[in-house]
């Protein structure tokens, strides 16, 4: 028998038929509910976690099948909704259509093999609605990092102008950021650097939401974790030249100081921005046991560290492939250079959460 998490609500009046189906999605892993009638199927989705997919005979006794599905519509309007009948006339096909908006229509006696493939791909439908809702989820825990980094962003000690003179005559020409106006420019330039290579398309987003997330599970101050998150979502700004974008897809990270070293001399030219200039220029500094405190007689940020492990998770991240897939094989990859290339204290802590559903 095979095994999945999915569970499958399943409801005909028809016992010999009910028996059949549920044999035959369990077979398949499927964790079956069966109801007789649609009341005691309307119980079951009260009290039970939404189902991945439902399917519904329509004519039954004490309510039809298009009126339990309708309710089950405004239940679990995501879970797909599959019709299984006998009987097809006009009245049905329209109640089925407009009112309970139903997945799928399978006729009796079914076809197993086609049942079989309807039902697989009513869960798929419900699966990629799961991975989307995520995907929101993610873009608000996001999104509310942002808030966070604005109001605590060392960028707000910067906003007012590039020099004292700029504070002492305000004009209308005046040059002077808002909080909201610099998080503005720093992300439409990563977007921008992004955009260059296709192949790295949210490369910086991503490694900032990973480095956002080492540094909770570190419990790092407020303040320094939004120096981390401004200075991760900039990381690569040094790789102006093609070649060298290429190159960032690479694990095994060779020879690319002169592009972070650069990035840093960028950074470091524009004020509101030269906070994060040490974090970028070591972010591909190995930590090598310890070794990696210096880099060519001059002390590293702990904080690049962690920004050089969430650049390199980010890497591995096959886009497209479901991230669930790729847990085990990413968490080896980064667990055999521990100590070599990252702390060991920052892998434990993406070790932590890689045991997350989600983070």
């Amino acid at each position: 028998m095979k095994k999945n998490t999915h569970s499958v609500l399943v409801v005909d009046d028809e016992k010999e038929f009910l028996t059949l189906v549920v044999e035959l999605l369990s077979e398949e892993g499927y964790q079956v509910v069966s109801c007789l009638n649609g009341t005691e199927a309307t119980e079951q989705l009260a009290k039970r976690p939404p189902f991945s997919a439902i399917v519904a005979d329509y004519k039954m006794p004490i309510m039809k099948g298009t009126e339990f599905l309708e309710i089950a519509k405004k239940s679990s309007p995501h879970t797909p909704r599959i019709m299984v009948t006998a009987y097809q006339n006009a009245e049905m096909m329209e109640e089925s259509i407009n009112r309970a908006e139903v997945y799928r229509f399978l006729t009796k006696p079914i076809d197993i093999d086609v049942f079989l493939e309807v039902v697989k791909s009513a869960v798929e439908k419900y699966e990629l609605h799961v991975a989307e809702e995520e995907k929101c989820k993610q873009k608000d825990v996001f999104i509310k990092k942002i808030k966070d980094a604005l109001e605590q962003s060392p960028l707000e000690e910067n906003v007012h102008g590039f020099d004292d003179a700029s504070l002492k005559s305000p004009s209308k020409d005046d040059s002077s950021f808002s909080p909201v106006e610099m998080i503005d420019m720093i992300s439409a330039l990563s977007s921008a650097l992004d955009i260059i290579n296709p192949a790295l398309n949210d490369h910086h987003k991503r490694t900032c939401y990973i480095a956002s997330c080492l540094a909770a599970e570190l419990a790092l101050p407020t303040k320094e974790v939004s120096t981390i998150f401004l200075a991760s979502i900039l990381h690569d700004i040094g790789a102006i030249v093609l070649a060298d974008r290429f190159k960032l897809l690479d694990f095994e990270d060779k020879s690319t100081h002169a592009h972070a070293e650069l990035g840093a001399l960028l950074l470091e030219s524009f004020p509101p921005f030269a906070i994060f200039a040490p974090l970028v220029k070591f972010h591909h500094v190995p930590w090598n046991n310890g070794e990696g405190e210096t880099f060519r007689g001059q002390s590293v940020p702990k904080t690049s560290h962690l920004i050089h492990l969430a650049d390199r998770i980010a890497v591995l991240v096959n886009r497209r492939s479901p991230v669930s897939n790729q847990v085990s094989s990413i968490v080896e990859k980064i667990s055999s250079v521990s100590g070599e290339k990252f702390i060991p204290e920052y892998v434990n802590a993406f070790l932590n959460i890689a045991k997350q559903e989600a983070f």
